[in-house]
């Protein structure tokens, strides 16, 4: 055998599994879920939103500051087993938590007691307020997921509104039955909230 055959027969292998190499990057590429099946659960946005009538009040959103963060305060599933967790979780977005396997920090983490897969979710509040007259909902916050569905909002944090022609700032607003009373002592009229409906949608 030639050493010119030899060397052609080296070459084309090495040709070969440079092509077969640039077609795997291509499929990469052209197909990015498959390399997110091998790290992990996907992400998954979810959006709570609240909606509701207003009476002299306007500008309605959480009491959430780095002095007083709001607890936001859920009922969750689990994604991969479908099991739904007996008890409500809470987090806020000032503190994180450190995810196993040095994958970073989220807001919340937690590991399902059914099938022991770890899932972790990031929160953001959106610059979005509950106005006087919306007639369609607020989107007041932001949930990055892995391995969780978001099923249902309790309110059972303080809210935050100002009087629509005072500027009157009410800072105790209680949501969790769904209606709130109080008077704007600057004209001595009542203000409310009421009708107020949470929803959870997911991008």
């Amino acid at each position: 055998m030639s050493d010119i055959f030899v060397f052609k027969r080296i070459n084309f292998f090495f040709t070969k599994i440079a092509t077969l190499t640039e077609e795997e990057k291509n499929k990469k590429k052209a197909h990015p879920h498959i390399v997110q099946k091998k790290t992990g659960s996907i992400m998954v946005k979810f959006f709570l939103k609240i909606l509701g009538e207003l009476t002299n009040v306007t500008d309605l959103e959480p009491v959430d500051t780095p002095e007083s963060p709001y607890e936001y305060t859920f009922q969750i599933e689990c994604t991969k087993c479908r099991t739904i967790h007996d008890k409500d979780i809470h987090m806020n977005r000032f503190e994180q938590h450190e995810m196993s396997g040095s994958r970073g920090e989220a807001s919340f983490v937690f590991r399902c007691k059914e099938c022991k897969n770890e899932h972790s979710a990031s929160i953001t509040r959106t610059n979005e307020k509950l106005v006087i007259g919306a007639n369609r909902p607020a989107t007041i916050l932001e949930i990055d997921a892995r391995g969780l569905d978001f099923t249902k909002f309790i309110p059972d944090g303080k809210f935050q509104a100002l009087g629509e022609e005072t500027g009157t700032k009410f800072d105790e607003v209680d949501l969790e039955d769904g209606e709130w009373y109080d008077v704007d002592e600057k004209t001595n009229e009542e203000v409310s909230i009421v009708d107020v409906k949470w929803t959870i949608s997911r991008s």
